[in-house]
């Protein structure tokens, strides 16, 4: 640890594993770290490599240097006054795990569009950012199919603000870098609010 930045824990947490799942989801991660700011300003969401444990270190770091090694995911958040950084780390995972319901098919079922587009119409049962995820993920499948082993993976995200309070929900594919990173810019009734990110994993 670099003493002359100092780490500021801010919680320890046990989170929920989505549907049959061996690691924990992005969305959850995410919305867990988000809970500790309290800003609707801009803020980018990074995972580093998967948890596979549903217990994780919540802490406030001056940059993403610190500890860059033992996190495996960073939120930040920008104002006026600087960013301020949240980094997870993992922890020895605690059974039993707690398991939480996530059917993807609700979303998929009800997403609808042309080329490089896919809208929904909601209200959704659950939150912005696992709404969007399947639908990604039905857009990638669509327009960049993969002919190898792997998967696609949720990995970033770029968000202008909180655009879940209001308007028609889409995704438009931007690009797909090298077949191994895919981006697609979130659309709140055709107005860009930010960018999503997958990575191939084999």
């Amino acid at each position: 640890m670099n003493h002359s930045h100092p780490v500021d824990v801010v919680a320890e947490l046990t989170l929920p594993f989505l549907g049959n799942r061996t690691y924990l989801h992005g969305t959850t991660l995410f919305e867990s770290m988000r809970s500790h700011l309290s800003s609707d300003g801009p803020i980018t969401f990074k995972i580093a490599r998967r948890i596979e444990s549903n217990r994780v270190r919540i802490s406030l770091v001056t940059d993403l240097v610190q500890q860059k090694d033992e996190w495996a995911a960073s939120l930040v958040f920008r104002s006026a006054k600087g960013p301020q950084i949240l980094v997870a780390q993992p922890l020895e995972l605690l059974p039993p795990i707690e398991r939480q319901a996530y059917d993807e098919s609700v979303i998929i079922s009800r997403a609808t569009g042309g080329k490089n587009e896919l809208w929904f119409e909601g209200p959704s049962p659950f939150t912005l950012i696992a709404t969007l995820i399947p639908m990604f993920k039905v857009l990638l499948k669509r327009e960049h199919p993969m002919n190898v082993p792997g998967q696609w993976m949720f990995t970033r995200l770029d968000l202008e603000g909180h655009p879940e309070k209001q308007g028609r929900l889409g995704l438009r594919l931007d690009a797909v870098l090298g077949s191994v990173l895919a981006r697609s810019v979130i659309l709140r009734d055709h107005v860009s609010c930010g960018h999503l990110y997958y990575s191939w994993v084999a």
